[in-house]
C-alpha cells in the first residue's frame, strides 16, 4: 500500500477547498422568510454538504420545541393570539469554514385561536389564578451525557396545599436541546452548562442549572471548542493537554464505539498533532514519516494478530479531520513535498507500534 501517493490526493482536494474553490455565497437555506398559521408543522431544509448543522432561537422562540442538530429544522407552529414572529439561526460547519443564516418564521392565528383566547396556556383563568407559585426539583444535577434523572414541579395553591404538575407545563432550557424531558424524566443530550425552568400559565418556577459531561470508558471528554478561536491557530484548543485537540478528540468517541478503534485512532492523532508543532517539520520529515504510519501498522498488528477489522478510510479519516484549515493544509503540504519521490508502505506492524496497553483496552470491548 502506497501511502504517499493517497496523501498528495488528499492533500490536493484539501488545497482546493482552502484555496476558495468552495462555494460560500450560495444561502443556506433558500426561503429565509416564510409565514404559517397555528397548528402548522413548519420545515425548513438547509443546503446540504456541511459536516455539522445547528439551529438556534434568537427572538420569539421561547415555548417553541424544536431540534437543535441537523440540516433540518422541524417543529409544530404554537398557538398565538396575534400574528408572532420567530427568528432562527442556522450555522453550518464546512470544512474550512462556518457559515450562518437567519431564517424568520410568521406565525398567523389560526380561526380556533380567535374562539379560544385561553388555549395559549392550557388552562383557565380560574387555574392561574390559584397558583402562588412553582417549585422545580431535579433529582441530579450532575450527569453524563444520555443518561436520565427525574424531574419534579410542585404547585402550591392560594391555600397553601401543595401538588405535583404533570400536564400543561412548558419547560424552558437552555441552550435549547440540551436535555430532552418527558413527563417526569430529563435526558440529558449535550454536555455544557444547562438551565432548566417550568412556566405553567403565567408562573415561573426555580431555575435549576444542571453539569451535563460526557464520560466514555471512564474518560471524560473535554469541551466542544469554540471553532473560531480552534481554527485561529495551528494547534487549536487542547483544554486536557492529551495532545490531541479537543474536536477531533470528541469526534474519535463520537464515531469509533469500539475502544480498541479509539486507542488506534487516538494515536494517529498524537502523531499528526505532534507533527505540525514540530517547527523544524520538513528538515526532519524523514523521520517523521515513519512515525507517521505508526498508528497503521498497529491496525495492521491487531488484525494479523487479534482479527480485529481494518478500520475503514483510516488515512482519508486522519487528513480531512486533523488537516482542516488553510494554515495546517500549507504546513502539512510542505512535508509531504519534503517526501515528495519516495516510497513509503505500511509495514505488517508488531506490538511495538502500538502506544497503548493493547491487553487492556481489549478487555474495555469485551
Amino acid at each position: 500500500m502506497i501511502w504517499s501517493t493517497f496523501r498528495s490526493a488528499a492533500l490536493l482536494l484539501l488545497l482546493i477547498a482552502a484555496t476558495g474553490c468552495i462555494e460560500k455565497s450560495s444561502p443556506l437555506v433558500e426561503r429565509s422568510e416564510l409565514t404559517v398559521k397555528s397548528g402548522d408543522r413548519v420545515r425548513v431544509a438547509a443546503a446540504e454538504g456541511a459536516d455539522e448543522y445547528t439551529w438556534r432561537g434568537l427572538e420569539g422562540t421561547d415555548g417553541i420545541s424544536f431540534n437543535t442538530k441537523g440540516r433540518i429544522l422541524e417543529f409544530t407552529a404554537p398557538a398565538v393570539q396575534k400574528r408572532h414572529t420567530a427568528l432562527f439561526e442556522i450555522e453550518a460547519e464546512f470544512r474550512l469554514f462556518t457559515q450562518n443564516q437567519n431564517v424568520k418564521v410568521v406565525i398567523e392565528p389560526s380561526a380556533d385561536d380567535n374562539n379560544d383566547t385561553s388555549r395559549e396556556n392550557n388552562s383557565s383563568t380560574e387555574d392561574k389564578a390559584v397558583v402562588k407559585s412553582l417549585a422545580l426539583h431535579v433529582e441530579q444535577t450532575s450527569l453524563n451525557r444520555d443518561h436520565n434523572t427525574t424531574v419534579t414541579l410542585t404547585a402550591r395553591y392560594k391555600d397553601n396545599t401543595e401538588k405535583t404538575v404533570t400536564e400543561g407545563i412548558t419547560w424552558i432550557i437552555t441552550p435549547k436541546g440540551a436535555v430532552k424531558i418527558e413527563g417526569s424524566t430529563l435526558t440529558a443530550l449535550e454536555d455544557g452548562n444547562v438551565t432548566v425552568w417550568a412556566k405553567v400559565g403565567n408562573i415561573l418556577s426555580n431555575r435549576v442549572k444542571l453539569n451535563i459531561y460526557w464520560e466514555v470508558d471512564g474518560h471524560r471528554l473535554p469541551p466542544e471548542p469554540d471553532p473560531k478561536i480552534n481554527n485561529a491557530t495551528l494547534l487549536g484548543v487542547d483544554v486536557n493537554n492529551n495532545g490531541v485537540r479537543d474536536d477531533v478528540e470528541r469526534k474519535v468517541y463520537a464515531t469509533y464505539k469500539k475502544a480498541i478503534e479509539r486507542a488506534v485512532m487516538m494515536q494517529a492523532f498524537r502523531t499528526e498533532q505532534a507533527m505540525l508543532a514540530d517547527p523544524d517539520l520538513v528538515k526532519n520529515a524523514e523521520e517523521w514519516e515513519k512515525r507517521d504510519t505508526q498508528a497503521m501498522d498497529c491496525d495492521a498488528y491487531l488484525y494479523l494478530k487479534y482479527n480485529k477489522p481494518f478500520i475503514k478510510k483510516m488515512g482519508q479519516t486522519i487528513i480531512s479531520w486533523q488537516i482542516n484549515t488553510e494554515k495546517r493544509v500549507e504546513k502539512y503540504y510542505k512535508y509531504d513535498r519534503a517526501l515528495s519521490g519516495g516510497v513509503y508502505s505500511i509495514n505488517e506492524g508488531t506490538l511495538q507500534d502500538c502506544e497503548f496497553d493493547v491487553e487492556r483496552v481489549l478487555e474495555m470491548d469485551r
